[in-house]
């Protein structure tokens, strides 16, 4: 007999084994598939997250799953869910071996996925000397030479600005980038920071480190650190065919204060969602979105419990 999980958790990161232990506690049967490919794989250590501060992604995630461990309702499957649907059962998830499960409710925790520019030498370093947040990774560098590459410009703008927080020797690399409107460049210059209208060649260091940004015409810009605000997609099209509303700007899930995305029975939590970006922040998400679930699962006993003939029992 095909088993119908409470909960199918997409995504092991912080948001789904967070979501995972709340939803254990609550002895829910749970279901946590996961293809074992963290978005923060690249990077050496995690940041900002109260007592973690510091430890590598890898350690973080094996702490979550022995965590995990004490709850015998929660299981784990290394499998990559390939489509997902719905029909007047459950909702339900096709594995990339061929196996489909099945679950009351879905929570997407699957993350996002970063579209790097093809600049010779960003993709090694991403991670490791060329980074997303400045919140997670730019203390280690402070007071030195770092850089913003610009993607958006009047966005670059407002992060380089935002970066002088911890360096004054600043440069925006507009890379070629132009824009119709000059105020946030000309704010950028009169706070001091150097702004650079050229291509960018390359990126040069010793094997991850960075140390200097060499421009088409080899000129050269000394920086230990870059920071990008990257073009993002989801990792798969899950929510968007099962209902959900995504965000036009950036594709993110739209959902309220508590997960819930525009169709019942359906959560986002972490970067998938809509919102700030942080492993700590993905982690109180799952918790919120296990709460709602729990709370919904409640709810669809209690209506099957009234409407249940007199003196059937019914399982929770």
């Amino acid at each position: 007999m095909d088993i119908l999980y409470d909960v199918i958790v997409l995504g092991a990161g912080p948001a789904g084994l967070s979501g995972a232990l709340v939803l254990g506690r609550c002895a829910r049967r749970v279901l946590v598939c996961d293809d074992g490919k963290p978005r923060n794989a690249p990077s050496r250590a995690v940041h900002g997250f109260l007592s973690r501060d510091g430890t590598p992604p890898s350690e973080l995630l094996r702490a979550a799953r022995a965590d995990l461990a004490r709850y015998p309702s929660v299981e784990f499957r290394r499998a990559q869910a390939v489509d997902v649907g719905r029909d007047e059962r459950s909702f339900w998830a096709k594995l990339h071996d061929g196996a489909e499960i099945r679950g009351h409710k879905l929570l997407i925790a699957t993350g996002l996925i970063d579209e790097l520019p093809q600049i010779p030498g960003l993709a090694e370093r991403w991670g490791r000397s060329v980074f997303p947040c400045p919140f997670c990774d730019a203390w280690e560098y402070r007071d030195k030479p770092m850089a913003v590459l610009a993607t958006d410009v009047a966005a670059s703008c407002s992060f380089a600005i935002e970066m002088l927080t911890w360096t004054r020797k600043l440069t925006l690399l507009l890379d070629g980038a132009r824009t119709a409107d000059p105020r946030p460049l000309e704010r950028v210059a009169r706070l001091g920071i150097s702004v650079e209208h050229r291509r960018v060649a390359r990126l040069e260091g010793s094997a991850q480190t960075l140390q200097t940004v060499v421009l088409r015409d080899e000129t050269r810009i000394p920086c230990h650190a870059l920071f990008l605000l990257t073009v993002q997609r989801q990792r798969n099209g899950f929510a968007e065919k099962l209902g959900c509303s995504l965000v036009r700007d950036d594709r993110t899930v739209r959902t309220d204060e508590l997960q819930h995305t525009r169709t019942r029975g359906v959560y986002a939590a972490g970067n998938a969602a809509v919102g700030l970006q942080a492993a700590i922040l993905a982690a109180a998400e799952g918790f919120k979105a296990a709460y709602a679930i729990n709370d919904e699962l409640i709810e669809d006993f209690v209506a099957r419990q009234e409407a249940a003939s007199p003196g059937e029992t019914l399982q929770r």
